[in-house]
């Protein structure tokens, strides 16, 4: 990880269902910042501009992550927008905030900050999203980085179970197979959901690590259910579903 990331946003940033997400784990070669409020309606106006040009990138594989950064006035009002954003966020109470809007001399919201991963600015216009050329001007996602940062969520679980190996493997092997499901039957919604209340998901895949394995590999957290919504991008759920598979040959082959 860069010290730009590190330095800039702390070691946990927040996902949109509420989880923690190592500040380590972003692959992204482009970030942008984006400073926004839930009270601001040119934010509100922008927002949903911004979420389709995000979306986007991420379905075409562009190396192109977003952390929002709060202007909002209380913790409810973040949670309640932060709820129609897709990115990554500094946690609400984070003293970051206020140095990051320091930093880039923040006179009024919303401003998008474009950056390279070492903290080199690209663009401090947030129409520069805007533009058509945009998201082919973005890199494409080094597919070196996924499987190393992936492999990073998995080492952890391993290491956090090392006393009880039965669970990690039962939990890395219906990982392996929800994936398979997916991958030879696309679209089959059966095979997208994972029922948090069942008895399955409770004794197999309900610890944190695994959750931020799922979370990484693209699924999103809603009352009930854990579900996989990037049906477009199954070349990188095979990219993960391969990963899982050479370690849990090399976990068989310690036995």
């Amino acid at each position: 990880m860069s010290n730009f990331l590190k330095q800039n946003f702390g070691d946990k940033l927040r996902s949109r269902n509420g989880l923690s997400v190592l500040t380590s784990s972003i692959t992204a070669e482009v970030i942008g910042i984006y400073f926004s409020a839930h009270w601001c309606p040119g934010c509100k106006t922008f927002t949903p501009i911004l979420s389709n040009v995000y979306n986007t990138a991420q379905k075409s594989n562009k190396s192109f992550e977003i952390i929002y950064v709060s202007h909002d006035r209380s913790s409810a009002q973040f949670e309640e927008y932060y709820k129609t954003m897709p990115w990554l966020a500094l946690p609400f109470d984070s003293t970051l905030k206020s140095i990051l809007s320091s930093k880039h001399q923040i006179k009024g919201i919303p401003t998008l900050i474009l950056t390279k991963r070492d903290g080199t600015i690209i663009s401090n216009n947030k129409k520069d999203v805007l533009d058509p050329s945009f998201i082919n001007s973005l890199p494409t996602q080094n597919n070196n980085a996924i499987q190393e940062n992936l492999e990073e969520l998995i080492v952890q679980f391993i290491s956090d179970t090392k006393f009880d190996t039965s669970f990690t493997y039962l939990s890395l092997k219906t990982i392996t197979n929800v994936f398979s499901n997916i991958i030879k039957n696309p679209g089959v919604v059966k095979y997208l959901k994972l029922n948090k209340t069942s008895t399955a998901f409770k004794n197999k895949l309900n610890d944190v690590n695994i959750i931020k394995i799922l979370t990484f590999c693209g699924f999103k957290e809603t009352a009930e259910y854990f579900i996989f919504e990037n049906i477009e991008d199954i070349t990188s759920l095979k990219q993960h579903y391969e990963i899982l598979t050479n370690i849990l040959e090399s976990f068989n082959s310690e036995d």
